[in-house]
C-alpha cells in the first residue's frame, strides 16, 4: 500500500490520468453523482397520498377520540402517504396553514409492535387512532 501511494504522489500531477481511481477503490455506481442524487429523490417519492376528513376517518374507527372542538372539525383533515414499503407518513392539517400541525412517521414494525403488546391507541395529541383500525386502513390502501 505504502508503495502505491509513493508511486502515485511522485507522478507528476500533469502525466496522471484525470479519472483515474486509487488503487483499491472501487465504484460499485459509475454513474456521475449528481445523477444518483436524483434517481434517489425520484425513488423516494410517496406512491400516492390520500386526505381524509376527520369525519370520514371517524365512520371507518380509525379516529377513536378527538380533542378537536366540534366547530373547528370540519376544517381538519388527514393525509396518508407511504414513501417507502412498511414506511406510513400521517399528517393532520387545519384548513388554511400551509404546514400540519402534526406530523407523524410510522413503520409498520413499530405498528405491529404495539398491536402486539395490545396497546390498543395511537395518541396524535388532538386525536387517539384505532391502531387495529389504523393497520386495516394502511394495508388496505397501500398493499403493494
Amino acid at each position: 500500500y505504502l508503495s502505491n501511494v509513493r508511486l502515485q504522489s511522485a507522478t507528476p500531477k500533469h502525466t496522471r490520468k484525470k479519472n483515474a481511481m486509487p488503487v483499491g477503490v472501487t465504484v460499485v455506481d459509475p454513474k456521475p453523482l449528481q445523477s444518483r442524487r436524483q434517481q434517489i429523490k425520484r425513488d423516494d417519492r410517496p406512491t400516492a397520498v390520500y386526505e381524509y376528513r376527520l369525519d370520514a376517518l371517524e365512520r371507518l374507527g380509525v379516529v377513536c377520540k378527538s380533542n378537536i372542538p366540534e366547530n373547528r372539525q370540519d376544517k381538519v383533515y388527514f393525509t396518508f402517504s407511504s414513501p417507502s414499503a412498511a414506511s406510513y407518513v400521517i399528517r393532520l392539517f387545519y384548513k388554511g396553514r400551509e404546514k400540519p400541525v402534526v406530523n407523524m412517521d410510522l413503520l409498520l414494525e413499530d405498528l405491529l409492535e404495539r398491536k402486539h403488546n395490545k396497546v390498543d391507541i395511537l395518541d396524535l395529541e388532538y386525536v387517539h387512532l384505532s391502531v387495529i383500525k389504523l393497520l386495516e386502513f394502511l394495508e388496505k390502501k397501500f398493499s403493494r
